[in-house]
């Protein structure tokens, strides 16, 4: 029991010591991700769209938020709407 103990305080000691010292960074799942789009068409509906293929990281600072990032690439060429014509 205080093995157990032991294991989970230095675990959640790390955890804090770490988001002390800087941002955490993430990465954007491609697989996961799409950038989503919606823009009128001639005043009467709504075409839907995204792109397929986005990356790039997230870094966030829990000290102070106001310096956290995103950066992300989102390649055109993957753009799509679902439409067949």
């Amino acid at each position: 029991m205080m093995r157990r103990f032991l294991v989970v305080a230095t675990l959640a000691i790390g955890v804090m010591v770490g988001s002390a010292f800087g941002a955490d960074d993430y990465k954007i799942d491609p697989v996961h991700s799409s950038a989503n789009f919606a823009v009128r068409h001639m005043m009467v509906s709504t075409v839907k769209g995204r792109f397929t293929d986005v990356e790039g990281q997230v870094s966030y600072d829990p000290a102070d938020v106001t310096k956290s990032t995103v950066k992300a690439v989102i390649k055109t060429s993957t753009v799509t709407t679902d439409n067949s014509y």
